[in-house]
Protein backbone atom coordinates (compact mmCIF):
# COMPACT_ATOMS: atom_id res chain seq x y z
CA UNK A 1 0.00 0.00 0.00
CA UNK A 2 1.46 3.31 -1.06
CA UNK A 3 0.87 6.34 1.17
CA UNK A 4 0.20 9.60 -0.56
CA UNK A 5 1.17 12.92 1.00
CA UNK A 6 -2.51 13.88 0.94
CA UNK A 7 -3.33 10.89 3.19
CA UNK A 8 -1.12 12.21 5.98
CA UNK A 9 -2.61 14.11 8.86
CA UNK A 10 -1.16 17.50 9.75
CA UNK A 11 2.13 17.07 11.62
CA UNK A 12 2.84 13.59 10.24
CA UNK A 13 5.85 13.00 8.02
CA UNK A 14 6.21 10.66 5.09
CA UNK A 15 8.80 8.09 6.16
CA UNK A 16 8.25 5.67 3.28
CA UNK A 17 11.57 6.69 1.74
CA UNK A 18 13.36 5.62 4.95
CA UNK A 19 12.00 2.07 4.90
CA UNK A 20 14.32 -0.62 3.54
CA UNK A 21 13.42 -2.00 0.12
CA UNK A 22 11.66 -5.34 -0.01
CA UNK A 23 14.15 -8.18 -0.39
CA UNK A 24 13.88 -10.61 -3.26
CA UNK A 25 13.58 -14.34 -2.61
CA UNK A 26 17.20 -14.75 -3.66
CA UNK A 27 18.35 -12.09 -1.19
CA UNK A 28 16.37 -13.76 1.61
CA UNK A 29 17.87 -17.16 0.74
CA UNK A 30 21.39 -15.67 0.63
CA UNK A 31 20.89 -14.03 4.01
CA UNK A 32 19.57 -17.30 5.49
CA UNK A 33 22.60 -19.18 4.16
CA UNK A 34 24.93 -16.57 5.67
CA UNK A 35 23.13 -16.84 9.01
CA UNK A 36 23.35 -20.66 8.89
CA UNK A 37 27.06 -20.41 8.10
CA UNK A 38 27.66 -18.06 11.03
CA UNK A 39 25.69 -20.32 13.37
CA UNK A 40 27.72 -23.36 12.29
CA UNK A 41 30.94 -21.38 12.70
CA UNK A 42 29.98 -20.43 16.25
CA UNK A 43 29.23 -24.07 17.12
CA UNK A 44 32.55 -25.22 15.63
CA UNK A 45 34.44 -22.51 17.53
CA UNK A 46 32.84 -23.66 20.78
CA UNK A 47 33.76 -27.26 20.03
CA UNK A 48 37.36 -26.42 19.17
CA UNK A 49 37.70 -24.18 22.21
CA UNK A 50 36.56 -27.00 24.51
CA UNK A 51 38.87 -29.52 22.82
CA UNK A 52 41.89 -27.21 22.98
CA UNK A 53 41.15 -26.45 26.64
CA UNK A 54 41.02 -30.19 27.38
CA UNK A 55 44.28 -30.78 25.48
CA UNK A 56 46.11 -27.97 27.28
CA UNK A 57 44.76 -29.13 30.66
CA UNK A 58 45.89 -32.72 30.10
CA UNK A 59 49.25 -31.51 28.82
CA UNK A 60 49.86 -29.37 31.92
CA UNK A 61 48.65 -32.08 34.30
CA UNK A 62 51.10 -34.50 32.66
CA UNK A 63 53.90 -31.99 33.09
CA UNK A 64 52.90 -31.58 36.74
CA UNK A 65 53.16 -35.36 37.26
CA UNK A 66 56.64 -35.41 35.69
CA UNK A 67 57.78 -32.56 37.94
CA UNK A 68 56.37 -34.23 41.08
CA UNK A 69 57.84 -37.57 40.06
CA UNK A 70 61.20 -35.92 39.42
CA UNK A 71 61.05 -34.24 42.83
CA UNK A 72 60.54 -37.54 44.65
CA UNK A 73 64.03 -38.99 45.06
CA UNK A 74 62.85 -42.38 46.33
CA UNK A 75 61.29 -43.65 43.09
CA UNK A 76 64.48 -43.93 40.99
CA UNK A 77 63.16 -41.54 38.32
CA UNK A 78 65.84 -38.99 37.55
CA UNK A 79 66.03 -36.60 34.61
CA UNK A 80 68.93 -34.24 34.09
CA UNK A 81 68.48 -30.57 34.91
CA UNK A 82 68.90 -29.67 31.23
CA UNK A 83 66.19 -32.11 30.21
CA UNK A 84 63.80 -30.78 32.88
CA UNK A 85 64.41 -27.18 31.80
CA UNK A 86 63.81 -28.16 28.18
CA UNK A 87 60.63 -30.02 29.09
CA UNK A 88 59.18 -27.18 31.17
CA UNK A 89 60.28 -24.43 28.76
CA UNK A 90 59.15 -26.28 25.65
CA UNK A 91 55.80 -27.14 27.18
CA UNK A 92 55.25 -23.55 28.26
CA UNK A 93 56.06 -22.20 24.80
CA UNK A 94 53.84 -24.81 23.09
CA UNK A 95 50.89 -24.17 25.41
CA UNK A 96 51.14 -20.40 25.03
CA UNK A 97 51.56 -20.68 21.24
CA UNK A 98 48.58 -23.02 20.93
CA UNK A 99 46.51 -20.72 23.14
CA UNK A 100 47.46 -17.72 20.98
CA UNK A 101 46.54 -19.50 17.73
CA UNK A 102 43.17 -20.56 19.13
CA UNK A 103 42.44 -17.05 20.39
CA UNK A 104 43.26 -15.57 16.97
CA UNK A 105 40.84 -18.09 15.40
CA UNK A 106 38.06 -17.57 17.93
CA UNK A 107 38.32 -13.78 17.89
CA UNK A 108 39.55 -12.69 14.46
CA UNK A 109 40.34 -9.07 13.81
CA UNK A 110 37.61 -7.23 11.91
CA UNK A 111 38.27 -6.71 8.22
CA UNK A 112 40.27 -3.56 7.69
CA UNK A 113 40.06 -1.57 4.49
CA UNK A 114 43.08 -2.04 2.26
CA UNK A 115 45.30 0.95 1.60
Amino acid sequence: MQIKPSDLEPGQEDISSELPPKLSDEDVRTQKLLNDQLEQDIKERERYAKNIFALISIWLIGLGFVIVWQGNENNGFNLSETLMLSLVGGTTINVLGLFFVVLKYLFPEPNRPSK
